[in-house]
């Protein structure tokens, strides 16, 4: 099996090899507050946080990754969601049960996943960044799709990028359109 990875819902993450379970944190470069984990090609984690911080683990260490901002996928500070998280990390205020909150709101709910090449992907309620070779590229979401909160994100074997959505359906980018 190897090593098997969670995120825990209080935004930390655990792992679990041969018989033992460690929390990698803070001191490991593993930001706070992670909203969403995958494994890329190689079996390595990725972690995307509530802010949209990006760390990963590569031989052994853990190394961040500065996700560029649109102004259409600035975080939004002015909802309700999580706003006590700071004070104890054990209170948190899903989206649509939050008052005030916006759960189509874009901005802070981001997903994380591969594309066919390993390139990460992550999404968002404004559109999916991928990180190639030359560094992050953004797939911007026309106006009437945006907002819908961003809940997986996959690239596929044909080069198409599929947007999980929570009350959008599925999103798909194909040959350089939604």
């Amino acid at each position: 099996w190897g090593t098997v990875w969670f995120a825990t819902f209080a935004g930390d993450i655990v792992a679990h090899a041969e018989g033992k379970w460690s929390s990698p944190g803070r001191e490991d470069n593993v930001p706070a507050g992670v909203a969403d984990l995958a494994l890329d090609p190689s079996g390595d984690p990725w972690v995307v946080t509530r802010s949209g911080e990006i760390a990963h683990r590569f031989k052994g260490s853990w190394a961040r990754l500065e996700l560029p901002r649109s102004r259409n996928d600035a975080v939004d500070t002015t909802r309700a969601n999580d706003s006590l998280r700071h004070l104890d990390p054990s209170i948190r205020f899903l989206g649509d049960a939050a008052p005030g909150s916006d759960p189509h709101a874009p901005g802070g709910e981001y997903c994380l996943g591969f594309d066919k090449g390993g390139s990460c992907l992550v999404g968002s309620g404004a559109g999916v960044h991928r990180l190639g070779t030359s560094g992050w590229q953004f797939l911007e979401l026309p106006r009437e799709l945006r907002g819908a909160r961003a809940t997986a994100v996959l690239g596929t074997a044909k080069g198409d990028v599929m947007l999980g959505t929570a009350g959008r359906g599925v999103l798909v980018l194909r040959n350089g359109a939604w």
